[in-house]
């Protein structure tokens, strides 16, 4: 196939045009900028045979012209040839008359490149990246000597020569013209990666240095906070400092320093009607939970020990964007569906690359179960932020448009009083809370309630291959297991099991299935389910500084009520009532049982 001839519409234009935001349905699709044109048809470049630099050379060409329309689709055998599938499915054209061509891709577009500016591969990449990133023209990053000559043959100028100019000054002259709620911190090895949608985006590309970042890092993270929005950061660092301090500042993480073909994935529906869900398929599979969990009481359940498997690391894009549909290890598992399983998904992955998403859903089974990842749109500490309400609407615009309701939140460090800006929203039923630390379950298996709602901790970790403790392997697990309690009505009746996805494997948890089906008195279930049935059948045990203060405590076991026929006021003693699926961490004041400051009620 002839290259397409002429170029795109309005081409030129590329010179001055500015990135599209704010045209989508949801705040959540505004976050991330869009192309003027959606994506239509591609040029596939294949890395084989490219030296690194002249990868960049690519990277910055493909993020330049989406900013107009994607054009160009990288790939290296891997799993990114499964998304261009997806791509040819949903109507993009390919093409791939340059996959093994540079010089001829370069010739192709060389009426649209405004000038090239010189780096090599050390710190003046980030230079370089952040250059073509915060400049107007259609600029691209050139590394090698071949590249060089050739574009001067096609009379296209250096620019200027980066090789020895520091990025805080490139980002210095030209901070006004980055969107300034993004950024992807990456170190100058990982080359390959984020470029384009880097330059896509307009926002600077800089490295991220030990805990706080380092001087260039310190700067874009105070022009993000500047704004008074959410930001959000791809790419990666150190993970509990970067992800606490970066939460400091209201900023969000995508953990995605190996993600590439963003550009083109992110703008399959811009400006158009098509869904960018799958709530049809959603709704014959697990991983729906399309109801609000009903808050009547059921005591009918056998008395089992009702079990969920959670796989951690979702919110990683890199990880869901790369080995995790095909591995045998994760959702690539030949087995998968033989038992019930929940897998945390990134709630963003509906809105920045709707057909990765659509792919993933189509392959669930019965026995799946999507839950989003932590700890919302994007990975962070919710009790470090203080815009907790948009990050809240955040996250809930992309839970609708993936069509899930329960989420995963990580704290880090554990406490309960950072979820009220998320589970108080009506589009959440359930929250499945961790810390940092303590291999996710340091809650033990405690569950509280808010507004009827369970936020349920994990009780052990399948983690590594420790025999007994917090964090467990196959064998510690079952051991672990086999003697808790058998009682559908209290919250010992049921553990929630954090899957450590980088050291187990779905088929470990059809292992420990399998031991516990034998064993009998086990429910495995998926998580949805388990919190329904938490919902349902358990009165929440009370807590909280009440006790203190107040006595002749008791609790109706067929309406949830604590009554307390004594608690201290200013005035002597008052009797109190709470619902306790309403609230169960309370406090005594002046003689009313409070929650979060509020007085507990009857009704949630």
């Amino acid at each position: 196939m002839a290259p397409w001839s002429p170029l795109f519409a309005v081409a030129l234009a590329l010179a001055v045009v500015s990135v599209v935001l704010g045209e989508g349905n949801s705040s959540a699709y505004n976050q991330y900028p869009r192309s003027e044109l959606p994506t239509q048809r591609v040029f596939v470049v294949s890395d084989s045979g490219l030296a690194p630099e002249d990868v960049v050379t690519v990277e910055t060409l493909s993020g330049v012209l989406a900013r107009h329309q994607p054009v160009i689709y990288r790939v290296n055998n891997d799993s990114y040839d499964t998304w261009l599938s997806g791509l040819e499915d949903r109507g993009v054209l390919v093409n791939r008359t340059f996959e093994h061509d540079l010089a001829g891709l370069l010739r192709h577009f060389a009426p649209l490149i405004k000038g090239f500016v010189r780096f090599t591969l050390n710190k003046s990449l980030e230079s370089a990246v952040t250059f073509c990133a915060g400049t107007n023209d259609a600029v691209v990053a050139v590394g090698t000597d071949s590249t060089v000559a050739l574009l001067k043959t096609l009379t296209i100028a250096q620019l200027a020569d980066l090789r020895a100019v520091d990025p805080v000054d490139v980002y210095k002259t030209l901070r006004n013209n980055f969107v300034h709620h993004m950024v992807a911190f990456q170190v100058p090895s990982k080359s390959a990666f984020l470029v384009s949608y880097a330059v896509f985006s307009r926002m600077p590309w800089v490295e991220y240095i030990g805990d706080a970042g380092g001087p260039l890092a310190d700067m874009v993270i105070s022009d993000i906070q500047a704004t008074g929005q959410c930001g959000v950061a791809f790419g990666w660092g150190p993970e509990q400092q970067y992800v606490h301090h970066l939460a400091s500042h209201n900023i969000y993480v995508h953990a995605s320093d190996y993600d590439k073909d963003l550009a083109a994935l992110t703008n399959l529906h811009v400006h158009t009607n098509t869904p960018r869900t799958r709530h049809a398929m959603l709704a014959n599979t697990a991983s729906s939970a399309s109801a609000p969990l009903t808050t009547t009481l059921d005591t009918a359940l056998t008395p089992n020990h009702t079990v969920a498997f959670l796989m951690s690391d979702g919110d990683n894009l890199q990880w869901l964007l790369g080995p995790f549909l095909s591995d045998p290890h994760w959702f690539g598992s030949s087995q998968r569906g033989s038992v019930p399983m929940g897998w945390t998904m990134s709630p963003a992955l509906s809105v920045l690359t709707p057909s990765v998403w659509d792919m993933i859903a189509a392959n669930a089974t019965a026995n799946d179960s999507f839950i989003g990842a932590p700890s919302g749109i994007g990975y962070t500490y919710p009790g470090f932020f203080s815009l907790p309400g948009e990050f809240s609407d955040l996250t809930m615009d992309a839970l609708a448009t993936s069509g899930m309701r329960t989420l995963n939140v990580i704290g880090q460090n554990f406490g309960f009083g950072s979820l009220w800006p998320l589970i108080g929203r009506a589009q959440l039923d359930a929250l499945f809370y961790y810390s940092f630390c303590c291999f996710y379950v340091q809650g033990g298996g405690q569950i509280d309630f808010f507004q009827g709602k369970p936020a349920i901790t994990g009780r052990y970790a399948l983690w590594e291959d420790r025999p007994s403790g917090q964090a467990v392997g196959v064998s510690g697990l079952v051991k672990q297991l086999l003697p808790l309690a058998k009682d559908p009505t209290s919250e010992g009746g049921y553990s929630l099991i954090p899957v450590h996805a980088w050291s187990h494997s779905y088929g470990d948890v059809l292992n420990v299935t399998s031991q516990l089906r034998a064993a009998g008195g086990f429910d495995i279930v998926t998580p949805i389910e388990l919190a329904r049935r938490v919902a349902t059948t358990v009165c929440p045990t009370p807590r909280g500084s009440f006790g203190t203060s107040c006595s002749g405590c008791t609790v109706d076991p067929n309406t949830c009520i604590l009554a307390c026929a004594s608690c201290s006021s200013p005035g002597g003693t008052t009797a109190a009532k709470c619902n306790l699926r309403c609230c169960n961490n309370l406090a005594n004041t002046n003689g009313q049982l409070t929650c979060n400051d509020q007085q507990c009620q009857l009704e949630c």
